[in-house]
């Protein structure tokens, strides 16, 4: 009976496991996807920089668990592009029908303009660039993002170093904020910490 009850717990946690497990992973792929397309500039982010993003962050916060909770915040939303106002239906539909980018996903219309978002996570200030080079509208990255984020980080590729950052907490009634800031190199799969202010104190006024 006891066997019983211990199989029975050790496939419900698993199946828990595989659950919660994707979820996570998704989360840090999507990370590093964004962390990718910032510091290399490209349309779109390579595999294999992706993977090397995801694996030293994830050694960096195996070694430094004040670092756990530090997530990337997106400057712009990738794959989504803003359109100024007057630009038409057969505007857009000439940027879908080019075959340069992939399909549009979804477009909405605003009083101020219309958001284009691709099915492909692209890099947005690339995109634009792109978009005004072919067919010359002017279009803008969507800064809009409503994820949750409490930091910024950065990836060199030439120094293979990272650059995190937490986002200041403000005292108002004392009137400073407190920064926290780490830079690391990873080569070879070891983490060496470069730099460190913890805590960094900001007066306001």
């Amino acid at each position: 009976m006891v066997w019983k009850v211990l199989c029975i717990t050790f496939l419900m946690s698993g199946f828990q496991l595989g659950l919660s497990a994707p979820v996570y992973f998704n989360k840090r792929l999507e990370e590093a996807d964004q962390i990718a397309l910032e510091s290399t500039g490209l349309l779109l982010p390579l595999d294999p920089v992706v993977r090397r993003i995801m694996r030293d962050l994830k050694s960096i916060r195996d070694g430094y668990p004040e670092i756990n909770d530090v997530i990337h915040t997106k400057k712009w939303v990738p794959g989504e592009v803003i359109l100024p106002k007057g630009v038409s239906e057969d505007q857009i539909y000439e940027i879908e029908d080019s075959g340069l980018f992939a399909p549009l996903q979804e477009v909405k219309s605003y009083r101020s303009g219309s958001l284009l978002v691709f099915s492909k996570p692209y890099n947005s200030e690339r995109l634009a660039e792109r978009i005004y080079e072919k067919f010359g509208i002017r279009a803008e990255p969507n800064t809009n993002d409503s994820s949750t984020s409490n930091g910024y980080i950065s990836y060199n590729p030439t120094d293979e170093t990272y650059s995190i950052e937490k986002k200041p907490v403000t005292h108002r009634f004392a009137g400073f904020r407190t920064k926290y800031s780490w830079e690391f190199s990873v080569k070879n799969g070891k983490v060496k910490q470069l730099r460190s202010t913890k805590p960094g104190f900001e007066f306001t006024t």
